[in-house]
């Protein structure tokens, strides 16, 4: 399956360990390449959902090809940025909507991302934020994946996956691809 990832540092597989930030040398996109997945991955640390028009036309720049499946796991950031679940969900529709209108992928698979356990109020609102994408997913009728459900030790900074959270991710996300 050709399969393109768009993303932030979960996605990037950003290493918070690593004095400055690093990547760790295996991270769960690379995984599923090796279960026999073509892959490509536009992911960075820090991204934001792309919901303004130029934002979104440079998405739509990295997508040269046609796919079948678009994974989207985005939303950490926009949330600490607003602390609004409602903004997020907005974002995250405006850019789905964009994405399936450009007709580059037969599937869209979107992934709310791990739990944020930094402090008690970014884990409650990221357990909202992963409720109303989950609703934003049945309302767009694209396929969804929880990453808040699944069981994760987190990185140092309670907020990044680990090294070995990397293989229950992709473990996990290969059961909805």
């Amino acid at each position: 399956m050709k399969i393109f990832c768009y993303g932030d540092s979960n996605m990037y597989g950003y290493d918070p360990s690593v004095f400055g930030g690093g990547k760790y040398d295996r991270v769960w996109t690379d995984i599923i390449a090796e279960a026999g997945h073509q892959v490509t991955v536009d992911a960075m640390p820090g991204r934001q959902t792309p919901f303004k028009k130029r934002p979104l036309d440079i998405m739509k720049e990295q997508l040269k090809e046609h796919y079948d499946l678009l994974i989207i796991m985005l939303g950490s950031n926009d949330l600490d940025a607003t602390l609004s679940v409602d903004s997020v969900k907005e974002r995250v529709k405006t850019m789905c909507r964009a994405a399936i209108s450009w007709k580059k992928a037969d599937r869209l698979l979107l992934v709310a991302p791990p739990i944020n356990r930094r402090s008690r109020e970014i884990e409650s609102l990221s357990y909202d934020m992963n409720e109303a994408l989950a609703e934003l997913a049945q309302e767009l009728g694209v396929e969804f994946a929880d990453a808040g459900a699944w069981e994760f030790e987190l990185a140092c900074d309670h907020d990044h996956l680990s090294e070995k959270d990397q293989e229950i991710f992709a473990d996990e996300l290969l059961k909805s691809i």
